[in-house]
């Protein structure tokens, strides 16, 4: 079980108390936040959002109430006692950058250090910059730099001292989309690979969904179930290191071989995935994405190369066996739900174990459908449904069978932006909640931002794998 990087323990703001003017900013709460995770605050304008962050880090008081960070008690600390903590046990990272125009790149990175009079640890400093694709910038000034860049060096002076949690707030409001993202994945990234806890506050939902955790504000009320977290946890703990679900080995595909119409549309493509990872496969039309989930999905056969699934070669199977491997242990999701008109939704959800004739687990059907939402909705048809109800119905379906993998082509393209961004990520949620292996083909930078991992395709090669 992760330990706990920050509790607080009845925090509620009040401005203005016993006045005409008094707002209750934040409502008595409670919160725990793990080590090594990646939360998204959330809210309207006016919610709270920033009055959380600034009593979390320190920045201000609250009404009542304290914040725990490291055992420490923040709210019991004197403002000098406060202000060390700050420097040592968080980082912050803000939408204006903040780094001081007449010192070097690599002096505005230690100076939480240097004002402690403390020298770097040199080997995390060269891991964190050269993570971050600025080991070249150090002697530079900030005035050298691009806004990206400059966010960089923000992010790495905020986890130089390696404090116990990040906060970072709407990091990427002053950058361009393209290098809003690339910031955000690599904040993500790190928080994986040095167990850094990181608090992003954001009004966006698309970045929210890179979290692993999303807290919701309400006019300063927290929404959070960190039960749901405690036991996904267990969940983890309890099926250990994860293992390769599926493998490709240079698998290549070339329609009408030998003529003069001939197409190579996949070229020599190897890669794995493990198993409880939601991972995208991205590229223009045309790159070979569609072949590709084709060949995942033993719909089609490559003209060379392996795919193992469950270390059990497809192609060397007999059509009947493949056949029974596509019912069982692959699970699909396409554009169309393809759910049948009449049979309630229920009916659609188990019509893949009636058909090979396996019980029905209904502790895992339940525990399946309300994580979908679709709990009350069983007993209707499909007619009865809106777009995103189906394809909800439809993942459940592709689910019921707890197949190895699920192959989701476009699951999003006939849905409204908001209903697709709801169901990109419950398809995400389901990964991780399930130990289930999701992959989902798009062309959608955006949707694809939001894996675990991506590989990406051009002409029928893989040019990239992040």
């Amino acid at each position: 079980m992760r330990r706990i990087a920050l509790s607080c323990r009845g925090i509620e703001k009040i401005y203005n108390p016993g006045t005409l003017l008094e707002t209750h900013a934040l409502v008595k709460s409670d919160l725990d936040l793990r080590a090594g995770r990646f939360y998204a605050i959330v809210g309207r304008s006016g919610s709270g959002k920033s009055t959380l962050m600034h009593i979390l880090g320190g920045l201000d008081r609250p009404t009542s109430g304290q914040v725990i960070i490291d055992n420490c008690s923040l709210f019991d600390m004197s403002d000098s006692e406060l202000a060390t903590l700050r420097r040592k046990k968080i980082g912050f990272v803000f939408q204006a950058f903040n780094l001081l125009s007449e010192h070097t790149v690599y002096e505005n990175i230690v100076m939480p250090l240097t004002l402690d009079h403390e020298k770097p640890d040199r080997e995390h400093l060269s891991k964190i910059v050269k993570a971050l694709g600025i080991d070249d910038k150090l002697s530079r000034y900030p005035s050298q730099l691009s806004g990206g860049e400059q966010q960089r060096v923000a992010i790495a002076r905020a986890l130089v001292t390696k404090p116990t949690i990040v906060l970072a707030d709407e990091p990427t409001g002053n950058l361009d989309p393209k290098t809003g993202d690339e910031v955000l994945r690599l904040l993500k990234e790190l928080s994986a690979e040095l167990r850094q806890t990181v608090i992003l506050v954001t009004h966006d939902m698309q970045i929210a969904a890179l979290a692993d955790r999303i807290i919701k504000l309400d006019a300063g009320h927290i929404e959070y179930d960190a039960q749901e977290e405690e036991e996904e946890d267990a969940w983890v703990q309890e099926r250990g290191e994860p293992e390769d679900v599926l493998v490709c080995m240079e698998l290549s595909k070339t329609y009408n071989k030998g003529r003069t119409n001939e197409v190579q549309a996949l070229k020599s493509c190897s890669f794995s995935v493990r198993r409880g990872e939601y991972c995208a496969i991205i590229g223009r039309s045309g790159s070979g994405k569609s072949t590709l989930m084709h060949l995942l999905g033993a719909l089609d056969k490559p003209t060379s190369g392996t795919v193992m699934l469950e270390n059990k070669s497809l192609f060397e199977q007999s059509e009947s066996e493949l056949s029974r491997i596509r019912r069982e242990r692959i699970g699909f999701v396409f554009q169309s739900c393809n759910l049948l008109p009449e049979h309630t939704v229920y009916e659609n959800i188990t019509m893949p174990l009636d058909i090979v004739s396996t019980p029905v687990d209904s502790d895992y059907i339940d525990r399946l459908v309300h994580t979908l939402k679709i709990d009350a909705k069983l007993m209707s048809y499909p007619s009865e449904l809106s777009g995103g109800e189906q394809q909800r119905v439809a993942i459940a379906r592709a689910l019921a069978a707890k197949p190895a993998i699920v192959l989701a082509d476009e699951p999003t393209g006939n849905l409204d932006p908001k209903t697709g961004d709801e169901v990109i990520r419950l398809l995400r949620d389901l990964a991780h909640r399930f130990n289930q292996t999701i992959m989902i083909v798009t062309h959608d930078t955006d949707i694809a931002s939001q894996a675990d991992r991506r590989i990406k395709l051009d002409s029928g090669v893989m040019t990239a794998e992040w």
